[in-house]
């Protein structure tokens, strides 16, 4: 690999703008822009948000201010034809029971309305007109099908709504568990499943007691010999899940892990396996800079066993990119930028060679050899004096490219 070009302004947009713009999929859509888009989402939800015009001036009260609704971005299909947009507003939190904060079993209730706007029409679809607990929104491969949680009963209830129809359904799962308040909301690239976290057997019991331990108990007891301060034993208990794989036709269930929590799980562009990271935290931090592990994984789904290793960093914080594929990821250490191909034994530092200011031949053609086209007068040697030092941004969609950062400027490698 060698760098493409160096980005400054104003060529970042344009330039950007065709990396983050993923091609359409499906032959009966027309190309779209995930930038035309999303600009297109931003006009209809500043229309949601925007109050209504009266004939008289309305003085300004607090119960405006409680029921002005804020519009976000849940989430957006891979080629940006629909987008899907939660409306809240300050009143819909007003019932939260400050009494249980901590409280491992207790799901705040934050209520949400959950619509779907077609960017190519700006026609807008209700999914969930009524308030209601919602969270975790994930759109399916084809951008056909919108899976969520939604509180039914106490627990969360996994949820899918079909575009073509306009219908929403529970999907009742086989194990009789209950889903975690963390879950993850993934899809399988082949859009039969979702990985999700359910709870242990035994966890709701387990969480409620350690909880009324601190709170209500006739003695109180916090020893700090412990590894973990008492409330840090409590907070670990609500991340404490397992990770299961859910037929969104039958329900049925498959355990996939089981010891440990998956941060980030996603899967392989086959299916076949899944990667993920693990931070366990092994005693209370008073510092943030010990007292969690991390270490990267991938598992394969058809042969089962156990996860196999692909990075251990041990305290020091993971942070890697992976491309869509999910079968190479790039990581930044000290300044310079690894990747790693999961057909490879070791990651290779992909930025070898471009950190010396004096050798700046590569990112030259489109910067004039390292001087600021922008600001004829700035003084490029003064601030590479050091050389350059990259961070990850991301992949493109087609996994060839990663948009690079350093002090100066982006790149494209």
């Amino acid at each position: 690999m060698s760098i493409a070009r160096r980005l400054t302004a104003p060529r970042r947009f344009s330039a950007l703008t065709s990396f983050l713009t993923p091609a359409c999929r499906g032959e009966e859509r027309a190309p779209i822009s995930l930038a035309a888009a999303c600009g297109a989402a931003l006009a209809a939800l500043a229309t949601l948000a925007a109050p209504a015009l009266t004939a008289a001036q309305q003085a300004f009260t607090p119960e405006i201010a409680l029921d002005v609704r804020t519009p976000g971005i849940a989430a957006v299909t891979a080629d940006g034809a629909r987008v899907a947009v939660t409306l809240t507003s300050r009143r819909d939190r007003t019932d939260v029971d400050h009494q249980r904060f901590g409280d491992p079993t207790y799901i705040s209730p934050v209520s949400t309305r959950l619509m779907v706007i077609d960017t190519r029409t700006g026609d807008r679809t209700w999914v969930q007109a009524e308030l209601a607990q919602l969270r975790g929104y994930a759109w399916s491969p084809d951008g056909g099908r919108l899976a969520y949680f939604m509180v039914e009963d106490g627990e969360y209830r996994l949820r899918i709504f079909d575009a073509a129809t306009g219908a929403s359904r529970t999907v009742s799962l086989a194990a009789v568990r209950e889903i975690a308040s963390s879950s993850p909301l993934v899809w399988s690239p082949d859009g039969a499943r979702v990985l999700l976290g359910l709870r242990p057997h035994g966890w709701a019991e387990e969480a409620r007691a350690a909880f009324h331990s601190l709170t209500d108990a006739a003695v109180i007891v916090q020893d700090s010999r412990n590894d973990f301060l008492a409330w840090d034993r409590v907070r670990n208990l609500a991340n404490r899940q397992e990770t299961v794989l859910v037929s969104v036709v039958d329900g049925t269930v498959r355990e996939v892990l089981s010891d440990v929590t998956p941060v980030d799980p996603g899967f392989s562009e086959d299916g076949s396996y899944i990667t993920f990271s693990t931070a366990t935290r092994t005693k209370t931090s008073y510092t943030r800079r010990d007292g969690t592990e991390y270490e990267l994984f991938r598992l394969n789904l058809a042969a089962g066993g156990d996860p196999v290793s692909l990075r251990d960093t041990g305290e020091e914080r993971l942070n890697v990119a992976w491309n869509d594929a999910r079968d190479a990821f790039a990581y930044a250490d000290e300044g310079s930028v690894f990747v790693r191909r999961l057909d490879e034994d070791e990651a290779v530092d992909v930025t070898q060679g471009h950190r010396d200011p004096a050798d700046d031949s590569g990112a030259g053609d489109a910067a004039g050899a390292g001087a600021d086209l922008d600001n004829p007068d700035s003084d490029d040697d003064e601030s590479d004096s050091d050389g350059l030092r990259f961070a990850v941004e991301r992949w493109n969609p087609s996994g060839d490219e990663l948009l690079l950062s350093s002090q100066d400027a982006w790149h494209l490698l």
